[in-house]
């Protein structure tokens, strides 16, 4: 061989034209081969538990976090919004920040999370399905449609279909927090003093 041939004499310029050749041609003969094996390997798609829970967890997490942060600012709105029928007609409706400040003064800082806990529970029910349900049936509308994105009118009828069904599930927990909240509203006599959701 060529190999035996450069230990048993002195290497001459063509032989190491010869193998410098021979190496390029055998190098752009395997290479399409490896990729063509490299390009065939399918790619496995996880749809496991955790992949098709992710968006319910990752959506409430999210949803009850926003929630917690925004119940002093939803409180004071429903308060705003209920002024007129607990005072005289005429009546300034003052601002936010002063309804706030004024239930600090009065019934201390755990009188602005009044109904923190159904805020929690509206979202946990009625955040996670919205989120988890949409993402779902995005998912299942891509693979009918041949991986191809969703046109304008079935991504609007994923969002509707998913927002109708969470509503339908976190209304009662939506009528528990206005209660909870308009409860501090009315005379001590006539409050039903609600502990919590439940």
């Amino acid at each position: 061989t060529l190999l035996n041939g450069w230990l048993t004499k002195p290497l001459k310029a063509r032989d190491l034209k010869r193998a410098i050749q021979e190496s390029v041609s055998s190098s752009s003969t395997t290479t399409p081969a490896m990729t063509a094996t490299t390009t065939a390997t399918p790619t496995k798609v996880n749809n496991g538990f955790a992949k098709i829970a992710e968006p319910f967890v990752c959506g409430g997490t999210a949803a009850s976090f926003a929630s917690c942060v925004i119940h002093p600012i939803d409180l004071a709105k429903v308060r705003m919004q209920l002024f007129g029928q607990a005072n005289p007609a005429g009546t300034p409706i003052p601002g936010f920040p002063t309804i706030l400040s004024q239930m600090i003064k009065k019934d201390g800082v755990v009188s602005i999370y009044k109904g923190v806990d159904a805020a929690i529970g509206r979202q946990m029910v009625y955040g996670t399905a919205r989120i988890g349900l949409h993402r779902t049936f995005s998912n299942a509308l891509v693979e009918r449609n041949n991986g191809q994105p969703l046109p304008f009118l079935l991504k609007t009828l994923s969002g509707m279909a998913s927002g109708s069904i969470a509503v339908c599930i976190g209304t009662p927990f939506d009528i528990a927090l206005v209660r909870l909240q308009a409860d501090s509203m009315v005379p001590l006599d006539q409050r039903r003093n609600y502990k919590n959701v439940f």
